[in-house]
């Protein structure tokens, strides 16, 4: 995602990993909240987000410039990041590339968490506007280099 890739090649390994989780928590009897993360009152935009991108995959034979009309591939993060909340709620600890990721998307989609949220509460103090207010080039190649810098050696 931070290299630029197809932006359907990714949503279909994100969509295929989110499934794979919630079949793994379906054997555990673990219960995956989509929205908890999410701050209240967002939960219907979150939703939409979510439900527009995911009409391509189901209605397949119709047109999809017009099925993703209007859909951005920032659904992409949003996906990613809930498959990251319940790889960590299924009992696993997030790797330091999962983290990276986390706290990127966190600072990105600021209004859409949570307060209590682990990751706002770190970066709360730290004025990320201008990161926010990035191009999408700018703001992915940003997350590569967090990416980058979370994978060396401590």
């Amino acid at each position: 995602m931070f290299n630029g890739g197809d932006v359907i090649a990714i949503h279909t390994l994100v969509a295929a990993a989110g499934r794979t989780l919630s079949a793994l928590a379906d054997q555990r009897t673990t219960e995956l909240d989509p929205v908890a993360f999410i701050r209240p009152g967002r939960e219907d935009q979150f939703a939409d987000l979510m439900d527009q991108t995911l009409a391509f995959f189901h209605y397949p034979d119709q047109d999809a410039a017009v099925l993703l009309d209007g859909v951005q591939e920032e659904i992409n993060d949003l996906m990613l990041f809930q498959c990251c909340y319940w790889y960590e709620a299924l009992g696993n600890p997030l790797g330091r590339a999962m983290g990276a990721f986390t706290a990127w998307c966190v600072v990105m989609y600021q209004e859409l968490f949570a307060d209590n949220h682990p990751y706002k509460q770190r970066v709360a103090q730290e004025n990320l506007d201008w990161l926010r207010d990035a191009t999408r080039t700018q703001k992915l190649a940003f997350g590569q280099k967090l990416l980058m810098a979370n994978r060396k050696e401590v």
